[in-house]
């Protein structure tokens, strides 16, 4: 009994004992029955309670760097360093998700993580340091202590190649637009230029210009690089149209009244992107060559009367103007009546007057055969006037009997 009651004392002290003979003594001279009870002192002495390896006597930390950098396709090695030799190192993962490269494993009976990393990423893990050989069962090596290790593995530099260069573009004002350059390498670096100036922020392969303004209109290009160079693209030209509204009518053609014979002028205001086109009704009438804003009549007839239309078009649609009615007053047929016509013998002429009406063109004719219809012969004409008066004819006399008559003209 007494025996028993000294077991924890004896096996503590051959625990402290433990760390210092693993370094006086050869691991050959540490692997005989010596070794074996240590280990199984070490493991009863846990399991009691009386001693835990993280933070047991013998003090062994890791020192190695937390972290460790590798690239694709190129051998790799982390070797765990402790302050005291230690036994096998393992890994664990730190989370879940977290996990060595690919390629890449602790050496069994080794302090080594070694390989060859086939996949770039940042990899999270923790590594763990054993105070005996895993080969003598995990039931007797405790783990001695633990840090976590991050290995960052850079994909393989690869020379640039671009593939497919940017195209020219040509959009609307307000549109989006995207250019894109295809390049092969390994790792890509982007930056993308309007004209000489490097446009912040823009490192991809792609280049996205929304609600694009006339401003940005002009010459675009993208350099790609790594260490080992840097390629320039091509030009691409960013054309930029104007935004093209659709006509709308701000100023409708007005309903005349008019004379018969009196000029006529349509006219109508619209807005929108040029060029606009334009082009005239009368009623469903389509009127050929009348293509401007301002229809003009020169002298109306009653042909004309009638409601007029214009349409008002350009790539964005079209639009109708509302019917203007353009009124005709016929002439009135004027058959002037002859006053203080009487004949001046010493002059051999003869004189009369008549009233004209304002505005009406008239013309006076003679014959001396009244039963001829088609011998009536024009000897003057009167112009239109502006206001109402009287004409005075002076017709010279031939000695024969003549006939004269007056009439307004269309």
């Amino acid at each position: 009994m007494k025996h028993v009651k000294s077991l924890p004392l004896v096996l503590a002290a051959l625990i402290q004992f433990a760390p210092i003979s693993r370094v006086l003594l050869p691991a050959a001279r540490f692997a005989g029955p010596l070794a074996a009870w240590v280990r199984m002192a070490a493991a009863f002495t846990v399991s009691l309670g009386a001693l835990h390896a993280q933070s047991g006597a013998s003090s062994v930390t890791i020192t190695s760097s937390t972290s460790a950098t590798g690239t694709v396709g190129k051998a790799f090695s982390y070797t765990v360093r402790t302050r005291y030799e230690v036994g096998d190192v393992t890994w664990v993962p730190a989370s879940s998700q977290d996990r060595l490269p690919p390629g890449l494993a602790p050496t069994v009976g080794s302090p080594f993580i070694r390989g060859t990393p086939t996949e770039a990423g940042v990899f999270n893990v923790i590594v763990t340091a054993y105070e005996f050989r895993l080969s003598s069962g995990l039931g007797n090596s405790n783990p001695t202590a633990s840090a976590k290790l991050t290995i960052t593995v850079s994909g393989a530099t690869v020379a640039v190649s671009i593939v497919t260069q940017p195209n020219d573009v040509t959009v609307t004002e307000g549109d989006t637009t995207t250019l894109t350059v295809g390049a092969t390498g390994s790792p890509l670096q982007f930056q993308w230029y309007s004209g000489t100036q490097a446009i912040s922020g823009q490192t991809s392969s792609n280049l996205t210009l929304a609600n694009i303004t006339p401003a940005q209109a002009g010459v675009y290009h993208v350099t790609v690089g790594n260490t080992l160079g840097t390629l320039t693209s091509r030009d691409a030209t960013v054309t930029v149209n104007p935004k093209i509204v659709a006509p709308l009518i701000t100023t409708q053609p007005t309903s005349l009244t008019v004379n018969e014979g009196d000029p006529a002028k349509f006219t109508l205001i619209a807005t929108g992107t040029d060029p606009l086109t334009y082009q005239w009704f009368l009623g469903t009438n389509l009127l050929v060559g009348e293509t401007l804003p301002t229809l003009s009549i020169l002298s109306s007839g009653l042909t004309n009367a009638g409601s007029y239309t214009v349409t008002v078009s350009n790539l964005a649609g079209q639009i109708s103007s509302l019917p203007a009615l353009l009124t005709v007053i016929p002439k009135t047929v004027v058959v002037p009546t002859f006053t203080n016509s009487s004949p001046n013998l010493s002059f051999d002429f003869i004189q009369f007057e008549f009233p004209v009406q304002a505005r009406v063109a008239y013309v006076v004719e003679a014959t001396t055969n009244l039963e001829l219809t088609n011998s009536w012969t024009v000897i003057t004409n009167v112009p239109a006037q502006a206001a109402l008066s009287n004409a005075i004819i002076s017709v010279p006399t031939t000695g024969a009997s003549s006939f004269f008559r007056s009439r307004s003209l269309p």
